[in-house]
């Protein structure tokens, strides 16, 4: 089994950082259950508007993101359970994103980290025996529907909304599954 960790949300806290950028951390508070889009969480009334900010940081936003308090935790359960882990992400439209992302994944896993995957298109590493771990409902259905296995790791802005004041619990037991599936 290969896996493919998610970075922004499982790892990285890339809505904390945008919030913070946007000076609206209220919103963590009173997050509205099972919605994704930050833009319609914030009020915006653009893209332009949800997006100009953080590009404006460029490189030094995604590479200063703050790891997830479960981060560490997920990475040692998906390489206990997978003969390999790779860590997938979504560029933004800014270049710069691509930069930062790599400083990230180098800065928190050792240089040269070369175990990683950036596309929109996650789907597109889908096979029966690749899992991807991600907290975006529409990236775990398109993966599943490509013939992967998913999870979907419980977040506020989620499905599983309901399960993240404690997504690990959750994220354990569905890997021990796997670990039991053979594939």
């Amino acid at each position: 089994m290969d896996i493919f960790l998610d970075m922004d949300g499982p790892l990285a806290d890339f809505v904390g950082g945008a919030v913070r950028v946007h000076r609206r951390t209220d919103v963590l508070d009173h997050w509205p259950a099972g919605v994704y889009d930050l833009q319609q969480v914030l009020g915006l009334p653009t893209v332009s508007a949800l997006w100009g900010p953080i590009d404006h940081h460029g490189r030094e936003f995604w590479a200063g993101l703050q790891k997830t308090p479960w981060c560490d935790e997920i990475v040692e359960l998906a390489s206990a359970a997978a003969e390999s882990v790779r860590i997938v992400t979504t560029p933004s439209h800014d270049p710069a994103s691509l930069a930062g992302k790599l400083d990230w994944l180098n800065r928190h896993f050792g240089r040269p980290f070369l175990d990683y995957v950036m596309t929109p298109a996650k789907y597109l590493l889908a096979a029966p025996d690749r899992l991807l771990i991600d907290d975006c409902n529409e990236n775990v259905d398109q993966f599943l529907a490509a013939g992967g296995k998913a999870i979907l790791f419980p977040r506020p802005l989620n499905r599983l909304h309901r399960q993240a004041h404690d997504p690990m619990f959750y994220v354990r037991r569905e890997l021990a599954d796997v670990k039991k599936t053979p594939t």
